[in-house]
């Protein structure tokens, strides 16, 4: 149990490592790319930890941390996207449909992540029902950018 609860601490802290490069302003259609690559990465760590919850055993204090550093990341990356799409419109652009899909599943994030650090602080399984509805929307919203 003991081993399993540091793999995925460590897959948490893999993730928040491949987004704490701070993400570029969209000034063309790559950025948009980058900012879709760290939500996919944000995502994909957050995935890993629900799928794995019930195995956190003693160590839950550090995936709490571990799921407050997260958030931040994804609140950055949120408010970063969300900036970089209300630039580009303010210089005549179209807003974009990538940019505003990768702020609102963001938003999604929050909620998922919110309901994991609920569930570990009160041990009450309908946050992760909660959590997991919110997953299966934000596998629908990255599909669909």
């Amino acid at each position: 149990m003991k081993k399993a609860a540091f793999y995925l601490m460590v897959s948490i802290l893999f993730a928040c490592s491949l987004v704490v490069v701070p993400p570029v302003r969209a000034q063309s259609g790559g950025a948009e790319s980058v900012y879709k690559n760290q939500l996919i990465s944000l995502y994909a760590g957050v995935d890993s930890l629900l799928r794995n919850i019930d195995k956190v055993g003693t160590h839950r204090t550090a995936v709490i941390n571990g799921l407050f550093a997260t958030l931040k990341l994804v609140h950055r990356l949120g408010e970063e996207s969300s900036q970089s799409d209300l630039d580009a419109t303010k210089a005549g652009a179209n807003s974009s449909k990538e940019l505003l899909m990768v702020s609102q599943t963001c938003a999604v994030l929050d909620f998922i992540i919110t309901s994991m650090t609920n569930y570990l602080w009160t041990s009450d399984r309908s946050f992760i029902l909660l959590a997991r509805q919110g997953n299966e929307l934000a596998k629908s919203s990255i599909q669909a950018m």
